[in-house]
């Protein structure tokens, strides 16, 4: 499964995401940001013996001078992950976005979402 984290990496490169990278490490700063960090979440058996790949998206912005030029960026940013990636073949399989969860500040100062998404159908 290492090789389809990856493949996403590989993907999300074509963002401007000033990091971009697998887990979430202590000590992310506003020099990270726009950043966007990789957390493989499950691993399951799909229909007719293939596998399926859960992973979140932690994605995190600036905190603007108003809320509304936060959301704005923060949501901006979100959708061109979502394009990115939303029924993307990826490897073997295709990735289908799942969820977003706004102001999941798991990084202090920052705007922080969770994105879920899936890869099925991996051969």
């Amino acid at each position: 499964m290492y090789n389809y984290v990856e493949a996403i990496e590989n993907e999300l490169s074509s963002i401007n995401a000033k990091t971009l990278d697998i887990g979430i490490e202590e000590g992310i700063s506003a020099s990270d940001t726009p950043f966007i960090r990789i957390v493989p979440t499950m691993n399951e058996t799909g229909e007719y013996n293939r596998q399926n790949l859960e992973f979140e998206l932690y994605i995190g912005t600036d905190i603007k001078s108003t809320l509304r030029e936060t959301y704005q960026e923060h949501m901006d940013f979100i959708e061109q992950i979502k394009t990115t990636l939303h029924l993307r073949q990826i490897l073997s399989g295709i990735c289908y976005f799942q969820n977003a969860l706004y102001d999941k500040d798991v990084v202090k100062n920052f705007k922080v979402s969770k994105l879920t998404f899936i890869i099925e159908d991996i051969v």
